[in-house]
Protein backbone atom coordinates (compact mmCIF):
# COMPACT_ATOMS: atom_id res chain seq x y z
CA UNK A 1 0.00 0.00 0.00
CA UNK A 2 2.84 2.37 0.81
CA UNK A 3 4.51 1.75 -2.53
CA UNK A 4 1.24 2.27 -4.36
CA UNK A 5 0.45 5.57 -2.66
CA UNK A 6 3.97 6.84 -3.24
CA UNK A 7 3.71 5.90 -6.88
CA UNK A 8 0.54 7.98 -7.27
CA UNK A 9 2.23 10.90 -5.54
CA UNK A 10 5.21 10.64 -7.88
CA UNK A 11 3.03 10.65 -10.98
CA UNK A 12 1.05 13.63 -9.67
CA UNK A 13 4.29 15.54 -9.16
CA UNK A 14 5.42 14.65 -12.66
CA UNK A 15 2.14 15.95 -14.11
CA UNK A 16 2.55 19.29 -12.32
CA UNK A 17 6.19 19.54 -13.37
CA UNK A 18 5.36 18.69 -17.01
CA UNK A 19 2.58 21.29 -17.17
CA UNK A 20 4.87 23.94 -15.64
CA UNK A 21 7.59 23.15 -18.22
CA UNK A 22 5.06 23.36 -21.04
CA UNK A 23 3.80 26.75 -19.83
CA UNK A 24 7.31 28.15 -19.41
CA UNK A 25 8.29 27.16 -22.95
CA UNK A 26 5.34 29.10 -24.35
CA UNK A 27 3.54 26.31 -26.19
CA UNK A 28 0.17 27.48 -27.43
CA UNK A 29 -3.22 26.51 -26.06
CA UNK A 30 -3.78 23.99 -28.85
CA UNK A 31 -0.75 22.03 -27.67
CA UNK A 32 -2.03 22.06 -24.09
CA UNK A 33 -5.44 20.90 -25.28
CA UNK A 34 -3.89 17.93 -27.06
CA UNK A 35 -1.87 17.08 -23.96
CA UNK A 36 -4.95 17.20 -21.70
CA UNK A 37 -6.89 15.03 -24.12
CA UNK A 38 -4.08 12.49 -24.24
CA UNK A 39 -3.88 12.37 -20.46
CA UNK A 40 -7.44 11.14 -20.03
CA UNK A 41 -7.57 7.59 -18.71
CA UNK A 42 -4.35 5.78 -17.89
CA UNK A 43 -2.11 8.48 -19.35
CA UNK A 44 1.15 7.13 -17.95
CA UNK A 45 0.95 3.89 -19.90
CA UNK A 46 -0.14 3.77 -23.54
CA UNK A 47 0.49 0.05 -23.96
CA UNK A 48 -3.25 -0.68 -23.67
CA UNK A 49 -4.28 1.87 -26.29
CA UNK A 50 -5.38 0.64 -29.69
CA UNK A 51 -6.13 -2.88 -28.40
CA UNK A 52 -9.30 -4.87 -27.99
CA UNK A 53 -10.17 -8.22 -26.51
CA UNK A 54 -10.28 -11.41 -28.54
CA UNK A 55 -12.81 -14.14 -27.81
CA UNK A 56 -10.38 -15.98 -25.55
CA UNK A 57 -9.73 -12.88 -23.46
CA UNK A 58 -6.43 -12.13 -25.20
CA UNK A 59 -5.61 -8.68 -26.49
CA UNK A 60 -5.22 -7.95 -30.17
CA UNK A 61 -3.88 -4.87 -31.85
CA UNK A 62 -6.57 -2.73 -33.44
CA UNK A 63 -4.07 -1.54 -36.05
CA UNK A 64 -2.57 -4.96 -36.85
CA UNK A 65 -2.38 -5.40 -40.60
CA UNK A 66 -3.37 -1.76 -41.18
CA UNK A 67 -1.07 0.18 -43.51
CA UNK A 68 -0.59 3.78 -42.39
CA UNK A 69 -0.45 6.24 -45.27
CA UNK A 70 2.23 8.99 -45.10
CA UNK A 71 -0.40 11.68 -44.49
CA UNK A 72 -1.68 9.71 -41.47
CA UNK A 73 1.72 9.74 -39.78
CA UNK A 74 1.16 13.10 -38.14
CA UNK A 75 1.05 14.05 -34.47
CA UNK A 76 1.25 17.72 -33.47
CA UNK A 77 2.09 16.87 -29.88
CA UNK A 78 5.01 14.64 -30.81
CA UNK A 79 6.40 16.99 -33.44
CA UNK A 80 6.22 20.08 -31.19
CA UNK A 81 7.63 18.23 -28.18
CA UNK A 82 10.76 16.99 -29.97
CA UNK A 83 11.19 20.30 -31.78
CA UNK A 84 11.60 21.92 -28.34
CA UNK A 85 13.94 19.17 -27.13
CA UNK A 86 16.24 19.39 -30.17
CA UNK A 87 16.05 23.09 -31.06
CA UNK A 88 19.57 23.81 -29.75
CA UNK A 89 21.28 20.95 -31.59
CA UNK A 90 19.21 20.39 -34.74
CA UNK A 91 18.31 23.09 -37.30
CA UNK A 92 14.70 23.16 -38.49
CA UNK A 93 15.62 21.84 -41.96
CA UNK A 94 17.38 18.79 -40.47
CA UNK A 95 14.54 18.29 -38.02
CA UNK A 96 12.08 18.06 -40.91
CA UNK A 97 14.37 15.51 -42.58
CA UNK A 98 14.32 13.47 -39.36
CA UNK A 99 10.50 13.54 -39.27
CA UNK A 100 10.39 12.43 -42.89
CA UNK A 101 12.70 9.52 -42.11
CA UNK A 102 10.48 8.51 -39.18
CA UNK A 103 7.51 8.26 -41.56
CA UNK A 104 9.27 5.74 -43.80
CA UNK A 105 8.85 1.98 -43.15
CA UNK A 106 11.66 0.24 -41.28
CA UNK A 107 13.50 -2.26 -43.52
CA UNK A 108 14.13 -5.78 -42.27
CA UNK A 109 17.64 -6.52 -41.04
CA UNK A 110 19.19 -9.74 -39.81
CA UNK A 111 22.52 -10.96 -38.50
CA UNK A 112 24.05 -14.29 -39.48
CA UNK A 113 25.22 -16.17 -36.39
CA UNK A 114 29.03 -16.53 -36.70
CA UNK A 115 29.33 -19.48 -34.31
CA UNK A 116 28.32 -22.41 -36.62
CA UNK A 117 31.41 -23.85 -38.35
CA UNK A 118 30.16 -23.12 -41.91
CA UNK A 119 28.34 -19.84 -41.37
CA UNK A 120 30.36 -18.30 -44.23
CA UNK A 121 28.28 -20.38 -46.70
CA UNK A 122 25.18 -18.43 -45.68
CA UNK A 123 27.11 -15.15 -45.92
CA UNK A 124 28.13 -16.06 -49.45
CA UNK A 125 24.52 -16.85 -50.36
CA UNK A 126 23.14 -13.48 -49.21
CA UNK A 127 26.08 -11.59 -50.72
CA UNK A 128 25.55 -13.04 -54.20
CA UNK A 129 23.60 -10.95 -56.77
CA UNK A 130 21.33 -13.90 -57.60
CA UNK A 131 20.59 -14.93 -54.01
CA UNK A 132 16.85 -15.27 -54.73
CA UNK A 133 17.51 -17.74 -57.52
CA UNK A 134 19.69 -19.78 -55.19
CA UNK A 135 17.02 -19.72 -52.48
CA UNK A 136 14.57 -21.17 -55.01
CA UNK A 137 16.94 -24.11 -55.54
CA UNK A 138 17.48 -24.71 -51.82
CA UNK A 139 13.93 -24.22 -50.54
CA UNK A 140 12.38 -27.47 -51.95
CA UNK A 141 14.76 -29.43 -49.70
CA UNK A 142 13.51 -27.59 -46.60
CA UNK A 143 9.72 -27.44 -47.04
CA UNK A 144 7.06 -29.94 -48.13
CA UNK A 145 5.02 -27.53 -50.28
CA UNK A 146 6.56 -26.43 -53.59
CA UNK A 147 7.98 -22.88 -53.60
CA UNK A 148 5.90 -20.16 -55.17
CA UNK A 149 6.83 -18.98 -58.65
CA UNK A 150 7.74 -15.33 -59.23
CA UNK A 151 4.80 -13.12 -60.12
CA UNK A 152 4.86 -11.33 -63.51
CA UNK A 153 5.14 -7.91 -61.85
CA UNK A 154 8.16 -9.14 -59.86
CA UNK A 155 10.25 -10.01 -62.90
CA UNK A 156 11.66 -6.51 -63.42
CA UNK A 157 11.75 -5.62 -59.73
CA UNK A 158 13.77 -8.68 -58.71
CA UNK A 159 16.61 -7.81 -61.09
CA UNK A 160 17.17 -4.54 -59.24
CA UNK A 161 16.45 -5.98 -55.80
CA UNK A 162 19.39 -7.19 -53.76
CA UNK A 163 20.19 -7.95 -50.14
CA UNK A 164 22.43 -5.18 -48.82
CA UNK A 165 25.38 -5.99 -46.57
CA UNK A 166 26.08 -3.33 -43.91
CA UNK A 167 29.86 -3.13 -43.72
CA UNK A 168 30.19 -1.30 -40.40
CA UNK A 169 29.44 -4.52 -38.49
CA UNK A 170 32.52 -6.76 -38.05
CA UNK A 171 32.63 -10.12 -39.76
CA UNK A 172 30.40 -9.17 -42.72
CA UNK A 173 27.39 -10.89 -41.14
CA UNK A 174 24.83 -8.03 -41.08
CA UNK A 175 22.35 -7.77 -43.97
CA UNK A 176 19.32 -5.65 -44.80
CA UNK A 177 16.34 -6.23 -47.08
CA UNK A 178 14.63 -3.50 -49.04
CA UNK A 179 11.25 -4.47 -47.56
CA UNK A 180 9.54 -3.70 -44.29
CA UNK A 181 8.26 -6.42 -41.97
CA UNK A 182 4.67 -5.83 -43.06
CA UNK A 183 5.56 -5.88 -46.77
CA UNK A 184 7.50 -9.14 -46.46
CA UNK A 185 4.79 -10.80 -44.37
CA UNK A 186 2.05 -9.93 -46.88
CA UNK A 187 4.16 -10.60 -49.97
CA UNK A 188 3.57 -13.31 -52.55
CA UNK A 189 5.69 -15.05 -55.14
CA UNK A 190 9.45 -14.90 -54.82
CA UNK A 191 9.50 -12.61 -51.77
CA UNK A 192 7.32 -15.07 -49.87
CA UNK A 193 9.92 -17.75 -50.62
CA UNK A 194 12.58 -15.47 -49.15
CA UNK A 195 10.35 -14.98 -46.08
CA UNK A 196 10.04 -18.76 -45.60
CA UNK A 197 13.80 -19.23 -45.99
CA UNK A 198 14.57 -16.53 -43.41
CA UNK A 199 12.08 -18.08 -40.98
CA UNK A 200 13.67 -21.53 -41.35
CA UNK A 201 17.18 -20.13 -40.82
CA UNK A 202 15.97 -18.23 -37.74
CA UNK A 203 14.36 -21.35 -36.22
CA UNK A 204 17.60 -23.28 -36.80
CA UNK A 205 19.69 -20.61 -35.07
CA UNK A 206 21.59 -19.70 -38.24
CA UNK A 207 20.54 -16.06 -38.17
CA UNK A 208 18.84 -13.55 -35.87
CA UNK A 209 16.32 -10.97 -37.04
CA UNK A 210 17.17 -7.75 -35.25
CA UNK A 211 17.06 -4.02 -35.91
CA UNK A 212 20.34 -2.39 -36.85
CA UNK A 213 20.16 0.17 -34.04
CA UNK A 214 19.55 -2.64 -31.54
CA UNK A 215 22.89 -4.21 -32.49
CA UNK A 216 24.92 -1.16 -31.51
CA UNK A 217 25.01 -1.41 -27.66
CA UNK A 218 26.61 -4.91 -27.53
CA UNK A 219 29.03 -3.78 -30.22
CA UNK A 220 30.07 -0.68 -28.26
CA UNK A 221 30.53 -2.73 -25.07
CA UNK A 222 33.51 -4.42 -26.76
CA UNK A 223 32.95 -7.83 -25.14
CA UNK A 224 35.98 -10.15 -25.33
CA UNK A 225 36.05 -13.97 -25.18
CA UNK A 226 36.03 -15.20 -21.61
CA UNK A 227 34.30 -12.17 -20.08
CA UNK A 228 31.48 -12.35 -17.52
CA UNK A 229 28.52 -10.31 -18.79
CA UNK A 230 25.17 -9.36 -17.26
CA UNK A 231 22.22 -8.40 -19.48
CA UNK A 232 19.89 -6.71 -16.98
CA UNK A 233 16.75 -6.30 -19.14
CA UNK A 234 17.37 -9.04 -21.67
CA UNK A 235 14.09 -10.11 -23.29
CA UNK A 236 13.49 -10.91 -26.14
CA UNK A 237 17.16 -11.92 -26.28
CA UNK A 238 18.58 -10.41 -29.48
CA UNK A 239 21.27 -8.46 -27.66
CA UNK A 240 21.92 -11.43 -25.37
CA UNK A 241 22.65 -13.61 -28.40
CA UNK A 242 25.17 -11.00 -29.56
CA UNK A 243 26.89 -11.10 -26.18
CA UNK A 244 27.05 -14.90 -26.35
CA UNK A 245 28.58 -14.73 -29.81
CA UNK A 246 31.26 -12.37 -28.54
CA UNK A 247 31.98 -14.44 -25.43
CA UNK A 248 32.18 -17.82 -27.15
CA UNK A 249 32.89 -17.04 -30.80
CA UNK A 250 36.51 -18.19 -30.74
CA UNK A 251 35.69 -21.39 -28.89
CA UNK A 252 32.86 -22.31 -31.28
CA UNK A 253 35.05 -21.83 -34.34
CA UNK A 254 38.30 -23.37 -33.07
CA UNK A 255 36.95 -25.77 -30.40
CA UNK A 256 39.76 -24.90 -28.00
CA UNK A 257 38.82 -26.43 -24.66
CA UNK A 258 41.61 -24.52 -22.92
CA UNK A 259 40.54 -21.08 -24.16
CA UNK A 260 39.42 -18.24 -21.90
CA UNK A 261 35.90 -18.56 -23.31
CA UNK A 262 35.66 -22.14 -22.05
CA UNK A 263 37.14 -21.45 -18.62
CA UNK A 264 35.62 -18.12 -17.64
CA UNK A 265 33.08 -16.93 -20.23
CA UNK A 266 29.53 -16.50 -18.95
CA UNK A 267 26.37 -14.52 -19.77
CA UNK A 268 23.55 -13.95 -17.26
CA UNK A 269 20.29 -12.76 -18.82
CA UNK A 270 17.61 -11.27 -16.57
CA UNK A 271 14.05 -10.06 -17.13
CA UNK A 272 11.48 -9.02 -14.55
CA UNK A 273 8.44 -10.30 -16.46
CA UNK A 274 7.84 -14.05 -16.13
CA UNK A 275 6.34 -14.56 -19.59
CA UNK A 276 9.16 -12.57 -21.22
CA UNK A 277 11.71 -14.60 -19.27
CA UNK A 278 10.18 -17.80 -20.68
CA UNK A 279 10.36 -16.30 -24.17
CA UNK A 280 13.97 -15.35 -23.51
CA UNK A 281 14.75 -18.95 -22.54
CA UNK A 282 13.08 -20.22 -25.71
CA UNK A 283 15.03 -17.80 -27.91
CA UNK A 284 18.39 -18.64 -26.35
CA UNK A 285 17.90 -22.41 -26.64
CA UNK A 286 19.17 -22.09 -30.20
CA UNK A 287 22.57 -21.14 -28.76
CA UNK A 288 23.93 -24.43 -27.48
CA UNK A 289 26.00 -23.54 -24.40
CA UNK A 290 26.03 -24.33 -20.70
CA UNK A 291 27.64 -21.00 -19.75
CA UNK A 292 24.38 -19.08 -19.67
CA UNK A 293 21.80 -18.47 -16.94
CA UNK A 294 18.34 -16.87 -17.27
CA UNK A 295 17.06 -14.97 -14.22
CA UNK A 296 13.50 -13.79 -13.52
CA UNK A 297 14.08 -10.95 -11.05
CA UNK A 298 13.40 -7.23 -10.68
CA UNK A 299 16.43 -5.50 -12.16
CA UNK A 300 16.39 -2.64 -9.64
CA UNK A 301 16.68 -5.22 -6.80
CA UNK A 302 19.01 -7.66 -8.52
CA UNK A 303 20.82 -9.64 -5.79
CA UNK A 304 24.56 -9.75 -5.25
CA UNK A 305 26.14 -13.02 -6.36
CA UNK A 306 28.86 -14.77 -4.37
CA UNK A 307 31.40 -17.46 -5.06
CA UNK A 308 30.96 -20.72 -3.10
CA UNK A 309 33.04 -21.01 0.05
CA UNK A 310 36.64 -22.12 -0.48
CA UNK A 311 36.45 -21.26 -4.18
CA UNK A 312 37.89 -18.17 -5.86
CA UNK A 313 37.73 -16.36 -2.54
CA UNK A 314 40.12 -17.20 0.23
CA UNK A 315 40.32 -15.71 3.68
CA UNK A 316 40.38 -11.94 3.59
CA UNK A 317 39.26 -11.67 -0.05
CA UNK A 318 36.02 -10.28 -1.44
CA UNK A 319 33.82 -13.24 -2.36
CA UNK A 320 31.34 -11.24 -4.47
CA UNK A 321 30.94 -12.11 -8.15
CA UNK A 322 31.81 -9.14 -10.36
CA UNK A 323 30.93 -8.73 -14.03
CA UNK A 324 33.28 -7.44 -16.71
CA UNK A 325 30.40 -5.84 -18.64
CA UNK A 326 26.79 -4.92 -17.80
CA UNK A 327 24.19 -4.14 -20.45
CA UNK A 328 21.02 -2.43 -19.22
CA UNK A 329 18.48 -1.66 -21.94
CA UNK A 330 15.88 -0.07 -19.66
CA UNK A 331 12.12 -0.02 -20.46
CA UNK A 332 11.27 3.09 -22.43
CA UNK A 333 8.44 4.79 -24.33
CA UNK A 334 9.82 3.37 -27.63
CA UNK A 335 9.52 6.71 -29.40
CA UNK A 336 12.54 5.85 -31.56
CA UNK A 337 10.77 2.66 -32.69
CA UNK A 338 7.92 4.61 -34.29
CA UNK A 339 8.94 3.34 -37.74
CA UNK A 340 8.28 -0.18 -36.50
CA UNK A 341 5.23 0.75 -34.39
CA UNK A 342 3.30 3.22 -36.59
CA UNK A 343 0.27 3.23 -34.28
CA UNK A 344 2.32 5.47 -31.96
CA UNK A 345 1.48 8.28 -34.37
CA UNK A 346 -2.10 7.88 -33.16
CA UNK A 347 -1.67 7.48 -29.39
CA UNK A 348 1.66 9.13 -28.50
CA UNK A 349 1.76 11.27 -25.36
CA UNK A 350 4.39 12.66 -23.00
CA UNK A 351 3.05 10.58 -20.10
CA UNK A 352 4.63 7.31 -21.26
CA UNK A 353 8.16 8.66 -20.82
CA UNK A 354 7.44 10.46 -17.53
CA UNK A 355 5.77 7.35 -16.08
CA UNK A 356 8.81 5.15 -16.80
CA UNK A 357 11.48 7.60 -15.65
CA UNK A 358 11.49 6.55 -11.95
CA UNK A 359 11.94 2.88 -12.96
CA UNK A 360 14.74 3.78 -15.37
CA UNK A 361 16.56 5.68 -12.61
CA UNK A 362 16.25 2.79 -10.15
CA UNK A 363 17.60 0.31 -12.70
CA UNK A 364 20.66 2.43 -13.44
CA UNK A 365 21.37 3.03 -9.75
Amino acid sequence: FFFSSRRRHTRSSLVSWARRCVQETGINAEYMGIMDKKRKGNWADTRGKGKKKKEGGEEEDEYEGYVFEPNEKQNKLLEEYYRLQLKDVLPEAEYQQMLQALREPLPISFRICPTPPRYHVLCKLFSSPDCFSQILKILPQLITDPPEKPLPEEEKEIKNFAVKMLEFYPGKVLYQLGLSRHELKKSKGLFRNAHKFIQICTDCGLLNRQEVVSMLPPLILDVKPGMKVLDMCASPGSKTSQLLEKCFGDFRQHHDLKSDATKNGMVIANDADKSRAFMLTHQLQRFDTASMIVFNHDGQNFPSLYYPKNQEAGKGYDSRYFFDRVLCDVPCSSDAAIRKIPMKWKNWCTGAGFGLHPLQTKLLM
